[in-house]
């Protein structure tokens, strides 16, 4: 009976040295070189203005491409895009007059570089109406 109780007590703090370990332990970072991906489309009119940012840490080079696009049933057709290449942040503010009403969303990819290694990085913006 006895043994019954110590096996069960060491199991119990087994259980909670596990648990408490796991909340204990740091998240880990989405990207190794990036800090923050973002980006937005939004419409006075039918212009649109895309938006978007990637910001990386010190000394990595970045190449980035913002582009708008149109619903087209369940999937997404290219309207526009952008490129630039930079270093540590990049930042995109651009306006596109569409031809036609519908549902919009800019999508952001890049490449980022530091120390000799790369990652890629995108963000989706939401769907946005212009009427």
């Amino acid at each position: 009976m006895k043994s019954k109780k110590i096996i069960a007590f060491l199991l119990i703090c087994t259980l909670l040295t596990s648990i408490l370990s796991f909340y204990s332990s740091p998240v880990s970072a989405r990207w190794m070189h990036t800090m923050s991906v973002s980006c937005d489309v939004t419409f006075s009119g039918r212009t649109a203005t895309c938006t978007g940012e990637i910001n990386a840490h010190t000394g990595a080079t970045i190449s980035a491409t913002l582009t708008l696009q149109k619903k087209n049933g369940s999937l997404w057709d290219h309207v526009t895009s952008w490129t630039k290449t930079g270093t540590t942040y990049i930042t995109f503010n651009e306006k596109y007059t569409v031809s036609s009403s519908g549902t919009y969303r800019v999508i952001i990819t890049g490449k980022v570089t530091r120390n000799g290694t790369s990652e890629n990085v995108s963000a989706a913006s939401g769907e946005k109406s212009c009427t």
